[in-house]
C-alpha cells in the first residue's frame, strides 16, 4: 500500500491465490490516480509473489484503460483472452 498524507492512495493485494500462483487486485483512490501509485504497488506485489516462488497474474477488463496502462507500463505479456458468463 501507499499512504500519502495519512490517506490510503493505492493498494495491491492477491484477489485470488493458491500455492502456485496469485492474481493481482489493484485499487487507486480517485484523488491519487495518474501519479504512478498503482504501478508501484503492483510492481511491489508482483515482486513479493515471485520471491515466494509463485507465478503472478495480472488481469483486467478490456474497457479498463487505466488497468491496461499499468500492465503496459510494467511490460507484462498478454497470454489469453477470457470471457465470463453469469
Amino acid at each position: 500500500a501507499i499512504v500519502v498524507g495519512g490517506e490510503l492512495a493505492a493498494t495491491c493485494v492477491s484477489a485470488r491465490e493458491n500455492a502456485y500462483c496469485a492474481e493481482a487486485g489493484v485499487q487507486t483512490a480517485p484523488a491519487f490516480r495518474r501519479r504512478g501509485f498503482g504501478r508501484q504497488v503492483t510492481a511491489s506485489w508482483g515482486s513479493a509473489i515471485a520471491k515466494s516462488g509463485r507465478v503472478a497474474f495480472y488481469s483486467h477488463a478490456q474497457t479498463n484503460v487505466a488497468s491496461r496502462g499499468i500492465a503496459v507500463s510494467l511490460g507484462l505479456s498478454w497470454f489469453l483472452d477470457a470471457a465470463g458468463y453469469l
